[in-house]
């Protein structure tokens, strides 16, 4: 996740990052419930510093508390079919959704995609995380249902696979046919 921070006395703008792993990306809902969340943290903790004579982290100088988020990018990437989606939030404002392929080219946000990027997040949460900095890492399994969720979203994507590599068959035939 990506964060941008704008400095509104000299509209500078600085940008921050910070990696996830193991966050239940099911939905968009998901994803801007997180991020708002971890704003109104830094909110609070900004608040805090500032009646403590803190900063919450180097600013050039600057006053924390003429620092304001206007905008956070969340990326969650599709293994399967290597799509990175994109969940652009605009503060105050809206959340806009963007899918692009390896080639950089802008595809559809479909369920379908969604559900191959939640099933590529909770593979990769299986991962041992070592050495991660600036991250979190969460239990992506907090309870039987959230298993049986992934199960059954892992079923759809092979589902999916299956489709996938016959139609990948039958042009592969269509080409030495044709040629």
């Amino acid at each position: 996740m990506k964060n941008q921070n704008t400095n509104s006395a000299q509209n500078k703008v600085y940008e921050s990052y910070h990696y996830v792993q193991g966050y239940n990306v099911q939905s968009a809902a998901n994803v801007s419930l997180y991020v708002m969340n971890l704003i109104n943290n830094f909110e609070k903790q900004q608040q805090q510093s500032q009646k403590q004579h803190k900063k919450w982290f180097s600013s050039g100088g600057q006053n924390d508390s003429s620092i304001k988020i206007t905008k956070a990018n969340f990326n969650i990437y599709d293994a399967f079919k290597q799509i990175e989606v994109r969940v652009e939030i605009n503060i105050p404002g809206n959340t806009k959704l963007h899918a692009f392929t390896s080639e950089n080219e802008q595809c559809e946000v479909n369920d379908e995609l969604w559900e191959r990027a939640y099933v590529s997040s909770c593979l990769r949460s299986m991962e041992q995380v070592q050495n991660v900095k600036a991250g979190i890492v969460y239990e992506e399994f907090q309870n039987l249902e959230s298993f049986q969720q992934f199960i059954q979203s892992l079923f759809n994507v092979i589902g999916q696979g299956q489709e996938i590599y016959m139609s990948q068959m039958s042009l592969a035939q269509m080409h030495d046919v044709f040629g």
